[in-house]
């Protein structure tokens, strides 16, 4: 490794030493596993607004201070490999500060990206691993690529999420641009996960929209968004269970169309239907309904 390699190492503050030569394939990381759950996705779009967004802008603005503000004050922080160690927030301070000031000191910038293939969040805590891509430009515009995987664990510290443990390792540097592109990018939450959050936005709209307009008309956007939604690389019962649901909403209009004067919270409404004089038709519609709805929670498992 050549000199300025060897300073190279140095600008990598959150990860320790990965390499420049691509993996022949990605073997390294498993399937993406990102749990469908409309809370979790919540909490992940959280976490990237309080810890990733901020984290690539530091290492392009070599601003130390930033960073190293993403951390918890109990941050502990370990390497794997051929250059394991465990450093507690003030013994990672100094290296940090080190590094981002070795890249001032020779005009290099610096450029960080993540994919993932596992994120889990709970309400205060969270876990994600994946592959990071490190890239050192030099003053005339070159780059090189350093590679690795990382395991990092989260805590909401007064409503911020923050990093409280980063561990990461380049494998014996058999980590690569292969592995990289094998995970999602941060804003990607798997199709499920997207799918399910899609639809719990519309949920919500749908639940209000027939406060203003026809109980149907509110039915029949809603099927029509479902229609809309990118099924591409979910699995079969997933899409199969979605068009199911939507087929299941839209067999409700028979017994809506009468009330075309109707108004109010969705789930209100339904309830009126459900003791109303189309009752006996409409219950066993609106089950299934939520029948539907099963399924696709059964092939969300």
């Amino acid at each position: 490794m050549n000199h300025n390699a060897v300073f190279l190492l140095l600008l990598l503050p959150v990860f320790g030493a990965a390499q420049t030569q691509p993996a022949p394939a990605a073997g390294h990381i498993p399937k993406i596993h990102i749990p469908p759950r409309a809370e979790n996705t919540a909490w992940l779009k959280e976490i990237n607004r309080d810890i990733w967004a901020p984290f690539a802008e530091a290492y392009a603005a070599g601003d130390a201070e930033k960073y190293l503000g993403l951390h918890t004050p109990d941050f502990i922080r370990a390497s794997g490999g051929d250059r394991a160690e465990v450093k507690d927030l003030a013994a990672y301070r100094e290296s940090v500060t080190r590094g981002f000031q070795w890249g001032r000191d020779n005009n290099r910038r610096a450029a960080i990206a993540f994919r993932f293939f596992e994120r889990v969040a709970g309400e205060k805590l969270a876990s994600e691993r994946g592959i990071y891509r490190y890239t050192s430009i030099a003053p005339d515009g070159g780059q090189q690529h350093f590679y690795g995987k990382f395991h990092v664990f989260h805590r909401k510290v007064d409503g911020v999420w923050k990093i409280a443990v980063d561990y990461d390792s380049n494998e014996d540097n058999t980590i690569g641009v292969a592995d990289f592109e094998a995970g999602l990018p941060p804003h990607r939450f798997g199709c499920m996960a997207e799918a399910i959050a899609l639809d719990d936005s519309l949920g919500r709209i749908r639940n209000h929209a027939c406060e203003t307009v026809s109980l149907s008309q509110s039915i029949r956007q809603y099927a029509a968004a479902i229609a809309a939604i990118d099924f591409s690389g979910c699995p079969e019962p997933f899409s199969a269970g979605f068009k199911k649901h939507a087929a299941a909403w839209l067999a409700l209009l028979p017994v809506t169309n009468q009330y075309s004067d109707l108004r109010g919270e969705m789930h209100t409404l339904f309830k009126q239907l459900e003791s109303g004089r189309h009752a006996e038709q409409f219950k066993p519609l609106l089950k299934s309904v939520w029948d539907t709805w099963g399924e696709i929670e059964e092939a969300m498992k």
